[in-house]
């Protein structure tokens, strides 16, 4: 982790797109963000192991379905799932109401009823869409222990186990 850090300390945020980034390891998860207008990347613990990093910082209020996400994945680590059967949350379809759904800025080429579709965790639209999905396990020791990938939208496509890679 503390490599990853000070590359992105030494990175000047301006000369590339913005981006969100997870890193670390379980015992210390790190969350930078990086933004066009501004040369410094912010970087900040994370305060518990589980986050869900949308499309903004955590916690935007403008991503309901990033606290649709925790929450399925707090329930299915409570019933103590497996890995796989965590990784079907993300074929879930369910739009937030459109109370929830921040409006497109003025003069946007779409609605707010395509904001709302983009709300789901796999989406499809005709434009837009969830083209794959990963899930990593740890095992105690911080090592990335499982790997689960699904080569298409989750809902379509199962998560396979291609662990196999890791080694």
């Amino acid at each position: 982790a503390d490599g990853v850090a000070s590359v992105l300390w030494r990175h000047d945020a301006r000369t590339t797109n913005g981006f969100n980034l997870a890193f670390g390891t379980p015992a210390k998860l790190l969350r930078a963000y990086a933004r066009p207008e501004r040369r410094e990347v912010e970087i900040e613990e994370a305060p518990e192991p589980l986050f869900v990093l949308a499309n903004d910082r955590v916690g935007s209020p403008e991503f309901p379905k990033a606290e649709r996400a925790e929450a399925l994945a707090r329930a299915a680590l409570d019933r103590a799932e497996s890995p796989a059967q965590i990784a079907k949350l993300l074929a879930d379809h369910e739009e937030p109401p459109l109370s929830r759904v921040t409006p497109p800025p003025p003069g946007a080429r779409f609605g707010i009823d395509f904001v709302q579709r983009l709300q789901a965790l796999c989406i499809h639209t005709e434009s837009y869409g969830t083209v794959s999905s990963t899930t990593l396990a740890w095992d105690a020791d911080g090592h990335v222990s499982r790997y689960f990938f699904a080569a298409g939208p989750p809902c379509t496509h199962a998560h396979e186990d291609v662990s196999g890679l890791l080694a």
